[in-house]
């Protein structure tokens, strides 16, 4: 790679005990490097490297990068002055946007550091307008912080010093916080009340004194205390402090306006199981999103407490009304909280839901939801793997689902934990005028890939209630999924459907053959994605139709009824035995058409290419040879063949003239045409023909002379002429 990227000479010479270069460049890919000068010199070493693509030299950094300065290392001191910018940077799971860093040697051996980032996230954790500015010197050190984590504001400042700045990694960091600041919506504001005693090493850490207070008397006291190979100590006491605090440490997508008071006290000893108190009481609130604009959860005084002695959780408690909603409410102990998600675990939960209207924000595109929830349950197994018995049951519910226009009434559904940890589902609902019965099953199977069963059977089910289409079932049907396998089997009738789209939809249109993509892509265009493993798909289902269904488009309107199989093998596009009859009238070529004969069949074919046989007629009146024409729609959906009939058969020419305008053309001759065209000025007549028969075009202009009397000129790709006209209107 050196060989290859060496551009505009240069010398450079690497050692531990020098580094010398003079005009040393390097250019490889989008990466530029630039080294000139002598480390040990006072002046130093510069540098100068610009890289557009880091990814090509470490899989777990990528982005852009540029930085400049000097390095010297004298036997004095060492400096280091470096500006350095990226538009985007990514090391690990760490990313930051639009990031600059200023490095400045200032006297006595110490440096300025100044770091900006527009955003950062670590972890999927993300903070806005990030800025850090620290002054580092053998006697002081300064470190002050300011960031914005989702609509907050929190400033802190640290200053204090090493007892040993020659082993910074063995001595101790003895100092003080001495700002705290946390600015949460609307204005509530907590600072510290006096600055904090903080000390940090490799083994031992300490916070005291850290009291933080602000309006609405919020107020918390909080210490640390952590040894290596001694004792780790937690307490904290709270006076109304704004629950949505949590949103710094963890985005829950959730606005709370409660708060929160109480006290915690958590100690353990290296080798011992934990010992502590927690106790928690919450004021009245709401709970808001604006991810879910219609949610507005009210909640009463509620309370968390638990104790843990010697690792076992002796009684833990959870209480939260909901006032108009209902309540959760929670018991439960661990044996040993010590073994961690090991840990055994029991307890019970009872909740009641009474209107599930504040659950279906949670559901896109579902409406009006209604009803009744109560559950009551059991917990048991570990908490890496907890395992829920009871009952849980949805009463009086109803739900709208508005991009079906789908309302469905009457909801009774009770659920049950399985012997294989899996959740059986048996209940009824309404749907219009008629009532389903439906069943499902979930096992979690030790492959954890679990499984699902779903069947449903009912009659005269509205399933669709919209403008444009409306349609009942009958439906028996069975689901099962597991893995990527998914097995159908059952029947669904529709015998009543209206159909009437106002807007049909067409298909895209792509970009011209002479475009030529230079780069990017273009607008909308998708993207395949990985969607994981293929769906494969078996089983039977019979699909009838009829005897009350209507279609209505723009061009056609027919009843459709008939009946098929389709068979699936593990594709997901089944194999279709059966037929669908079409009864009504077709537009075509200006004309409308009776259809006398229609079908469309599945010979055991795919689904998605049935046979096609469509004959639409009509009747040719004056006319002592021909009674009807016509045309015959036949052939693959995907390669149909159409042709134009006459009943006697007689030329396809000839059938397509009486198909259009209803009258005979000298067929033998081969002459006729379709003129189109409008008068230009009171007697001058403009047209333009189409030949029947023929492919050529003609243009006539027509000068009235007197009424009926007039002279045409008529102009083609095979003849021109002049003719006399005299017209007899009627």
């Amino acid at each position: 790679v050196l060989d290859e990227a060496l551009s505009g000479g240069g010398l450079i010479e690497v050692s531990p005990e020098r580094l010398v270069a003079d005009k040393f460049r390097i250019a490889h890919g989008a990466t530029l490097l630039e080294v000139d000068g002598d480390v040990a010199s006072s002046a130093g070493v510069r540098f100068d490297i610009r890289s557009e693509r880091l990814a090509d030299y470490s899989p777990v950094i990528s982005g852009d990068l540029h930085a400049r300065g000097t390095l010297s290392a004298t036997a004095d001191r060492t400096t280091l002055n470096l500006t350095a910018s990226s538009t985007s940077l990514l090391i690990g799971d760490a990313v930051a946007m639009d990031l600059s860093i200023d490095v400045e040697s200032i006297d006595d051996a110490g440096h300025r550091v100044a770091v900006r980032s527009a955003s950062a996230s670590v972890g999927g954790r993300s903070v806005d307008n990030l800025e850090l500015d620290a002054l580092l010197e053998p006697d002081t050190q300064r470190l002050s912080l300011r960031v914005e984590p989702v609509n907050y504001r929190l400033e802190f400042e640290l200053d204090g010093a090493l007892d040993d700045w020659s082993a910074p990694l063995d001595s101790p960091w003895r100092g003080r916080m001495s700002r705290f600041v946390l600015e949460a919506p609307g204005g509530t504001t907590g600072e510290l009340e006096a600055p904090a005693v903080v000390v940090l090493s490799a083994s031992a850490l300490e916070l005291s004194d850290f009291c933080v207070s602000g309006e609405r008397t919020t107020g918390l006291c909080a210490g640390v205390s952590w040894t290596r190979g001694g004792e780790l100590g937690v307490t904290a006491d709270a006076d109304s402090l704004p629950l949505d605090v949590v949103n710094v440490l963890v985005q829950t997508g959730f606005d709370f306006s409660q708060f929160v008071s109480g006290s915690v006290r958590w100690r353990q000893r290296e080798g011992e199981g934990p010992t502590g108190t927690v106790n928690i009481q919450l004021t009245p609130g709401t709970v808001t999103s604006d991810a879910f604009p219609s949610l507005d959860l009210a909640t009463d005084v509620g309370e968390l407490a638990f104790e843990v002695e010697d690792g076992q959780l002796l009684e833990g408690q959870l209480d939260l009304p909901l006032p108009g909603t209902g309540f959760i409410n929670g018991h439960f102990l661990v044996d040993d909280i010590g073994l961690g998600t090991a840990s055994p675990i029991e307890g019970t939960l009872d909740a009641r839901i009474d209107d599930i209207d504040v659950l279906a924000v949670f559901l896109p595109d579902v409406d009006d939801a209604a009803g009744e929830i109560t559950a009551d349950l059991s917990v048991d197994g570990t908490l890496a793997e907890p395992l829920l018995g009871g009952r849980a049951a949805l009463k009086n519910g109803t739900l709208n689902y508005f991009p079906l226009g789908l309302v469905l009434t009457d909801i009774d559904v009770t659920g049950a934990m399985n012997e294989r940890q899996g959740v059986d589902l048996e209940g009824s609902f309404r749907a219009g005028e008629g009532v389903a019965t439906i069943r499902t099953s979930r096992e979690s199977g030790e492959d954890r890939q679990g499984g699902i069963h779903f069947a449903i059977s009912g009659d005269d089910l509205s399933v669709i209630n919209l403008p444009d289409v409306t349609a009942r079932a009958d439906a028996d049907l069975e689901l099962d999924l597991k893995g990527s396998r998914l097995d159908i089997n059952g029947r669904i009738d529709i015998p009543f459907a209206r159909i009437r789209p106002r807007n049909l939809a067409t298909a895209p249109i792509g970009e011209s053959s002479d475009v030529v993509i230079v780069a990017g892509e273009l607008p909308g265009e998708e993207i395949e994605e990985d969607n994981g493993p293929d769906l494969e798909v078996f089983g039977s289902m019979t699909l009838g139709v009829g005897p009350d269904v209507e279609v209505d488009v723009d061009v056609a309107s027919a009843n459709v009824s008939g009946s098929a199989d389709f068979e699936w093998s593990g594709d997901v596009v089944p194999y279709g035995d059966g037929r669908y009859d079409l009864v009504g009238s077709v537009e075509a070529f200006g004309q409308v058409l009776d259809i006398s004969e229609g079908g469309v069949r599945f010979p055991n074919a795919p689904a998605d290419n049935p046979n096609i046989r469509v004959r639409a007629t009509r009747e040719i009146f004056g006319n002592s040879q021909i009674k009807r024409a016509g045309i015959l729609v036949s052939g693959s959906a995907r390669r149909p063949t159409i042709e134009a009939y006459t009943e006697p058969r007689t030329t396809e020419e000839r059938a397509l003239a009486l198909l259009i305008t209803g009258n005979d053309f000298d067929f033998e001759k081969g002459v006729g045409a379709i003129d189109f065209g409008t008068y230009i000025a009171p007697r001058l007549f403009l047209s333009y023909g189409v030949g029947v028969f023929t492919r050529e075009n003609i243009v006539s202009a027509r000068y009235d002379l007197t009424t009926g009397w007039g002279v045409r000129v008529s102009s083609g790709a095979k003849e021109s002429g002049v003719d006399m006209t005299y017209r007899i209107e009627r």
